[in-house]
């Protein structure tokens, strides 16, 4: 307060003889000396002290940065649902427990071979009956294959569709359909029993024993006619 009150005093001082007042300039203007300066000291003003704490900063109102650590760009690419390219392999696939069809055999089941000249029914190289087909000259007689109602059943493939019985003699028929065979006109081919007396039934057919029209399976199983 005392420092404070001496530099009011001093400033007055000064103003006193910067003024044109005689009186405070006569005794310096009588001697012919050079005016006095004086320099007053410079008024100091404290700051009011600052209450923010040290590691204050003011709000920022800039929006969120919402950029992932590292400076990496945001990864915004939708998920990758599509299935690889190369998937594993299966090394245990599930066993096919069908049995291997013939390349030959267009129906995939069993394949019945038929021999014209012999007479011979087989199955898998198995002899399973003997018969004939044809009647008279024609019996057992590929070169007459074309000739109707005497010739042998036409070699090629056939269908064995379904087994039957007749309605005169009760016995078991096997009704036969043709697919790559030649069927002549206006004839139905069928494996069934011999006439009595025998030897006469080979028209239109193969002529084969009982037991064999009642084993032989049909459905999807082809006869393959050869000569």
């Amino acid at each position: 307060m005392l420092r404070l009150i001496s530099v009011s005093l001093l400033a007055t001082v000064l103003c006193a003889l910067q003024s044109g007042c005689c009186c405070c300039r006569l005794p310096f203007a009588m001697r012919g000396g050079p005016p006095i300066v004086f320099n007053p000291p410079p008024v100091v003003i404290n700051q009011p002290p600052n209450n923010q704490p040290p590691d204050f900063r003011p709000p920022d109102n800039q929006p969120p940065n919402n950029q992932p650590p590292n400076n990496q760009p945001p990864n915004n690419q939708p998920p990758n649902n599509q299935p690889p390219v190369n998937p594993p392999k299966d090394n245990n696939p599930p066993k096919d427990n069908n049995p291997p069809k013939d390349k030959d055999n267009p129906l995939g089941g069993k394949l019945y071979v038929y021999n014209l000249r012999t007479g011979e029914l087989t199955l898998d190289k198995q002899l399973i009956g003997v018969g004939y087909s044809g009647s008279g000259a024609g019996k057992n007689n590929p070169a007459m294959k074309n000739v109707p109602r005497i010739g042998p059943i036409p070699p090629g493939d056939w269908r064995i569709v379904t087994r039957q019985k007749d309605f005169k003699t009760k016995e078991p028929v096997v009704i036969l359909h043709p697919m790559s065979a030649q069927a002549r006109p206006g004839e139905f081919y069928k494996i069934w029993p011999d006439s009595n007396p025998p030897g006469n039934a080979g028209e239109s057919g193969i002529v084969m024993p009982r037991n064999v029209r009642e084993t032989i399976d049909v459905g999807q199983v082809t006869l393959r006619v050869v000569e």
